[in-house]
């Protein structure tokens, strides 16, 4: 009796703690540059553009002149945070290019950021 008591107990404080944390965790909301990437390329841009034998971006370098280009091809005026945001995105995402590397700007120049 005693033991079937604690178990009902457990389960039930089991049960709440678990409600409780499925309630607290935060939602993980996409980054700027996925959403604008998602937004604005993906309809042209799948997958296979990012693993394609020929493809353009061979360091951060050309993905940031990639992604620069193509926005500006396709009429967007994105300021160059965006486009280091977008480029990130494809870094993380597709083509892990060095870290150090990322923190460089879009302009010309190599000013670190």
């Amino acid at each position: 009796m005693m033991a079937t008591r604690w178990l009902a107990r457990t389960a039930a404080a089991a049960c709440l703690f678990g409600c409780a944390v499925a309630t607290a965790a935060p939602k993980i909301e996409p980054g700027r540059g996925e959403l604008l990437y998602s937004n604005h390329c993906i309809a042209c841009h799948n997958e296979r553009v990012h693993w394609r034998d020929q493809r353009l971006a061979k360091d951060w370098q050309s993905l940031l002149h990639q992604v620069r280009r193509w926005q500006a091809n396709t009429g967007l005026t994105w300021e160059d945070e965006d486009i280091r945001a977008v480029a990130r995105y494809l870094n993380v995402r597709y083509y892990q290019f060095p870290a150090t590397a990322v923190g460089q700007t879009v302009s010309s120049g190599n000013r670190s950021k």
